[in-house]
């Protein structure tokens, strides 16, 4: 081979290395985005479920003291 050609082929090479190094970097950053989304998704549904079983626990905790209250005005003064 003449010395052009090596000099051709090693460029192609180089070009290619540095086109996989590129799509390596690039799904590397979509993995990470992707594992960000996965946690703030986490997070933003323990949060919820955290409001909703607190105002479950609110509706059953004002149901009880209106049951109570009703019972105490329906007992006879004794």
């Amino acid at each position: 081979m003449t010395k052009v050609k090596i000099a051709l082929a090693l460029t192609e090479c180089a070009l290619a290395l540095v086109n996989h190094i590129e799509i390596m970097e690039n799904e590397g950053k979509e993995t990470n985005h992707t594992k960000i989304k996965e946690k703030e998704t986490k997070i933003k549904r323990k949060r919820a479920r955290k409001l909703w079983m607190a105002s479950i626990f609110q509706s059953r905790t004002r149901e009880t003291m209106n049951k109570q209250l009703s019972a105490l005005l329906e007992e006879p003064y004794g």
